[in-house]
């Protein structure tokens, strides 16, 4: 089904039953994201954000996973990061 893109119901379920074609806008965004140079180029702007607000990724990291009340040995999955790493 390529070119279909599906709608969101609400915050959390993809409604499957109303596809849409995507736009050329949408298609301009998908390249961008499936570009070989795109995850380096995401890793870059993180390390600016990161910077700007004098935060260490690491650090960071750290306190969103211990603000979730994850413990040692539980897996984290960042999706938000979109390079999909995971952190012990």
């Amino acid at each position: 089904m390529d070119g279909v893109l599906f709608p969101f119901a609400n915050e959390r379920v993809v409604d499957f039953i109303a596809p849409y074609q995507k736009s050329d806008g949408d298609k301009v965004n998908l390249d961008m994201y499936d570009a070989p140079a795109s995850p380096g180029i995401y890793k870059n702007f993180l390390n600016w954000l990161y910077k700007s607000f004098n935060e260490d990724e690491s650090e960071f990291k750290e306190k969103l996973i211990a603000h979730r009340g994850s413990r040692s040995g539980h897996k984290v999955l960042m999706t938000s990061v979109a390079l999909g790493m995971i952190f012990l």
